[in-house]
């Protein structure tokens, strides 16, 4: 085969695919962004600057599902108008919604959306106001930075945060789907959405990723020396094993850490490996790029979680909104983490963040309500405990990053 994210929850959470609750992305009660911008005119989609939605661009497998689809779309993207690029970016929006543990609805609406407002394309350069991207959103309306709204992922996450905002306990798991789409987006076309449902179901049918096994969908991922794979994320006895190159890999579950020096990761990848039985667990220690403890494709990516593999959380309580980083010693804020109930992942040591004689070095792991995933918030904000104690509400000292 060797060819081959604090979030608040209140009272709501949000629906997941393979688990149980999402807290991680529940609604915030506070209003969300402004309304994006209005479609792209299809006689406009050639003539206005875009990017690629994934690094290097479309693939060999783009390729092959837009071949497979092509006649079937009666959309925008009818008249054998469909190509790799559009699949490119429809694949970046499932992954995103799946790697999030959403139900593939949340895929259909937000591809929809994108095929409305971009044709699937992340436009680069505004042509209506300041919108941008596959989701035609503006930074004027507190949708997020140039940068981060022609950041694929960014995009979508934005607009899934937007769409729980305001469809929490899950009711965008039904109703229409062009209707959900124009609540979050307020156009002024608001009857734009609802004719490319059945387009966006094909794609996200196409490239809806699966709990693992030889049926699911396979992120590609370069490794950069032969590793052991074993029958679980916990397993000691090794199975076979997954020689160095590009491979792929089905989804992702957390286990024990395997790591060298200050290079670690407890994420286990299951894929095929070149020798022993198939569905094995690889280390994503062995990435050849990416940091400790990320598990991403060789597009960047987020590989989704395997069933019942989800990484594990602690429950804080936060009694202010809260500025996130990159890093617990980053003094650049990439978010906001609201006030209330919400979930870290582990613990870190970095610069003090106090008032008076209240203060912590600690900083926590957490997925917040804007910005990236995987971002770190101080403990100072936690409701309880003292001064340099990271625990959770029921006093569980918080696990080291």
């Amino acid at each position: 085969m060797s060819w081959k994210r604090l979030a608040v929850i209140g009272a709501t959470v949000a629906g997941m695919l393979l688990t149980a609750a999402a807290p991680s992305y529940a609604a915030d009660p506070k209003p969300g962004p402004g309304p994006a911008g209005r479609p792209v005119p299809l006689s406009m989609v050639a003539a206005i600057a875009y990017a690629n939605c994934v690094s290097g661009g479309a693939t060999s497998a783009d390729t092959t599902v837009a071949n497979q689809l092509r006649a079937q779309m009666n959309g925008h993207l009818g008249g054998n108008a469909l190509n790799s690029y559009h699949v490119s970016c429809a694949r970046v929006i499932a992954a995103t919604a799946a790697g999030r543990g959403l139900d593939k609805r949340a895929a259909v609406i937000a591809i929809t959306t994108a095929i409305t407002e971009s044709t699937l394309h992340n436009y680069t350069e505004a042509v209506d106001h300041d919108s941008l991207g596959l989701f035609q959103q503006r930074p004027s309306a507190g949708w997020g930075t140039p940068a981060q709204l022609t950041d694929p992922v960014y995009a979508t996450n934005a607009f899934l945060n937007a769409m729980i905002r305001k469809y929490p306990n899950n009711a965008w798991m039904s109703g229409d789907i062009g209707a959900i789409c124009q609540a979050v987006q307020v156009s002024a076309y608001p009857d734009a959405y609802s004719a490319q449902v059945h387009d966006a179901q094909l794609l996200a049918d196409a490239l809806w990723t699966g709990g693992g096994g030889s049926g699911a969908s396979r992120y590609w991922v370069d490794t950069y020396a032969a590793a052991p794979v074993f029958a679980s994320p916990t397993s000691t006895a090794q199975t076979g094993t997954l020689n160095a190159g590009t491979n792929y890999v089905f989804c992702k579950a957390w286990g024990r850490q395997i790591g060298s020096g200050s290079s670690y990761n407890h994420w286990w990848l299951k894929t095929d490996p070149d020798t022993g039985p198939a569905n094995q667990y690889v280390s994503a220690y062995y990435l050849s790029r990416w940091g400790n403890d990320e598990a991403r494709d060789n597009n960047g990516v987020v590989i989704p979680d395997c069933a019942g593999g989800s990484r594990p959380k602690y429950w804080v309580d936060t009694f202010a909104a809260a500025p996130v980083f990159a890093s617990p010693t980053s003094t650049s804020q990439t978010g906001t983490l609201n006030a209330g109930t919400n979930y870290v992942f582990c613990k870190a040591w970095g610069r003090q963040i106090g008032s008076g004689s209240a203060y912590n070095h600690y900083w926590l792991k957490t997925d917040p309500d804007s910005g990236p995933a995987e971002q770190f918030v101080s403990a100072y904000y936690l409701s309880r405990w003292g001064n340099d104690e990271a625990r959770d509400n029921n006093g569980t000292v918080i696990p080291d990053c």
